[in-house]
């Protein structure tokens, strides 16, 4: 991604997050360390959950990660689409780095391959919106 999206996503920690059962969307948060490498989000999350259930039967993935605020000109977020899956030792370890009390509750650790995003930010011009896309993006 962009050293935009970089900034902002390393400078966040809690993804809102949806996935879909044939027609019935399912949305729920999650803690989120960010890999800037491979554009790659890890979440912890147990399979046995609605949404942990939801995406061992469906990869898709869609999400929003925002600043928390009323002012109007500092608005900023991203908007993305992609792809989870479980994730290997070397990405979990990203996760664990991140939130270190994680670890104790041995919990599976998922990756998400984000394929597209928005970032939104109203600081730099109202309404400014930056793509980008990897290969296979919506």
């Amino acid at each position: 991604m962009t050293k935009e999206f970089d900034k902002f996503l390393n400078s966040r920690h809690l993804a809102s997050l949806a996935v879909c059962k044939t027609a019935a969307p399912w949305a729920f948060n999650a803690f989120y360390a960010y890999d800037a490498v491979n554009s790659v989000l890890l979440i912890a999350s147990d399979e046995n959950t609605t949404h942990g259930q939801i995406l061992q039967e469906n990869p898709k993935i869609a999400g929003t990660i925002a600043l928390d605020t009323k002012v109007v000109n500092l608005i900023k977020g991203v908007q993305f689409e992609g792809e989870i899956s479980a994730a290997n030792s070397d990405e979990s370890e990203i996760y664990f780095a991140k939130f270190p009390f994680a670890r104790a509750g041995n919990p599976k650790i998922w990756k998400i391959v984000i394929n597209s995003a928005k970032l939104t930010d109203n600081k730099i011009l109202f309404g400014k919106k930056l793509k980008w896309q990897r290969n296979g993006g919506i």
